[in-house]
């Protein structure tokens, strides 16, 4: 398991997935910035597992889809992407500027995601999967 808090990763970038973190199995990351990070998919966050995101900050990342988070579904998993008391703004993205949603359960409790800048869903792409809203602000969702 990975745990990444209190940190602050910025300014890194990949060639095609998780520009700030590659996440495969489990993460949770709290207290923490991600900001100026770049990939394909998943400028922030790249999640192809379980992850948790608390009291964070995601910003100024940038991808072609996900430019803060990427949820990705994992390989004979149930994936699931918690983020609570965090805020998502100021990505950019073709699709997804904040959270791009692929598949899986994405759970959003008592956060903000707004502010974000993308053609398509500038907040949240939710292009499968199941979205759990709980008391968070969401700005433009697609579809």
């Amino acid at each position: 398991m990975l745990a990444i808090s209190g940190s602050t990763l910025s300014d890194n970038s990949a060639t095609t997935r998780g520009g700030g973190i590659l996440n495969g199995g489990t993460a949770t990351v709290s207290g923490s910035t991600l900001s100026g990070n770049s990939a394909d998919f998943g400028g922030g966050i790249w999640n192809g597992g379980r992850l948790a995101v608390n009291d964070s900050t995601l910003s100024g990342n940038s991808a072609t889809q996900g430019g803060g988070i990427y949820n990705d579904s994992g390989t004979l998993t149930v994936n699931g992407l918690t983020v609570s008391g965090s805020t998502l703004s100021g990505n950019s993205a073709s699709q997804g500027g904040g959270i791009y949603n692929a598949s899986g359960t994405l759970t959003v409790n008592d956060s903000t995601v707004s502010g974000n800048n993308a053609p398509l869903g500038a907040d949240l792409y939710l292009a499968g999967g199941v979205l759990i809203n709980n008391n968070s602000t969401i700005g433009d969702i697609f579809p």
